[in-house]
């Protein structure tokens, strides 16, 4: 992932220990060129408001109406009660698409939670990788809502929402040790 930050901008504090070198990353000078050449998007931008965590953690979830890509309108009436997982992601995203088999167990060692993944792709673009791979979450795709709504730019980001509707965590990027963190914490979410 490529991070571009805007004039007179610098990384968190605590996003700065994820920071890794261009030289460092394998094949990492090609990926740079292949970003800056246009052809392809950036897979984050930084600016003034895409960090949204301090402002959104704590507070309750936004009211929100969706589509999913079976046609079901969802609300957040639909979410209370249980806790609720949003991942984002995108096609383009390689770590997101190697995070999903993990994501689909979390279904199964925790049953009673909604479960959602949201993309700006298609349902078209989306359906070789959701059914290949598979990934079993309720897909909002084609829909930049929840993007825009915590200004997200950051994939895969992964929000935990109690089941009273109050964001609890908030993760952005992935890795072994932050799927396994947030497993715990939604171990905590469901038994609550």
């Amino acid at each position: 992932m490529e991070i571009r930050l805007n004039k007179g901008k610098k990384l968190p504090d605590y996003a700065m220990k994820y920071r890794v070198p261009v030289e460092k990353v394998p094949g990492g000078e090609e990926l740079l060129m292949i970003s800056r050449s246009g052809t392809q998007k950036p897979m984050a931008v930084a600016g003034s408001n895409t960090i949204t965590l301090d402002k959104w953690v704590g507070r309750p979830f936004p009211d929100f109406e969706v589509k999913d890509t079976a046609g079901r309108v969802w609300t957040k009436a639909d979410i209370l009660g249980k806790p609720f997982v949003l991942n984002y992601w995108h096609t383009g995203c390689r770590p997101c698409i190697k995070e999903m088999p993990d994501l689909n167990e979390w279904m199964k060692i925790c049953p009673n939670v909604t479960y959602f993944s949201t993309t700006w792709n298609t349902p078209e673009q989306i359906k070789k990788i959701v059914e290949n791979r598979p990934f079993l979450f309720t897909h909002i795709a084609d829909e930049l809502f929840f993007f825009n709504l915590f200004k997200v730019q950051v994939t895969p980001t992964t929000v935990l929402v109690d089941k009273k509707g109050i964001i609890r965590y908030w993760e952005e990027g992935t890795s072994e040790s932050k799927r396994a963190y947030l497993l715990d914490r939604l171990k905590e979410l469901s038994a609550e």
